[in-house]
């Protein structure tokens, strides 16, 4: 995960959490600038690893300063 995010800037940190609930996996990348963050977003949402769709989106920062990762 973090090779790929590189390709779009300065990743800071990536963080995994699985949802208990239903073993869902997420992964967090915490981009040094908004507009990196903006630009993986758009080129990787939809995208298939492994054969599995990922979805991208912004997260709320508050939430992920705080490690709650189920919004």
């Amino acid at each position: 995960i973090y090779q790929e995010c590189l390709k779009h800037g300065k990743v800071v940190e990536v963080r995994i959490h699985v949802v208990a609930s239903t073993q869902e996996v997420r992964a967090f990348a915490l981009y040094q600038l908004p507009e990196q963050a903006n630009r993986a977003v758009r080129v990787l949402n939809e995208r298939s690893f492994a054969k599995r769709k990922v979805k991208c989106e912004l997260y709320d920062m508050a939430a992920y300063s705080q490690r709650r990762y189920e919004l």
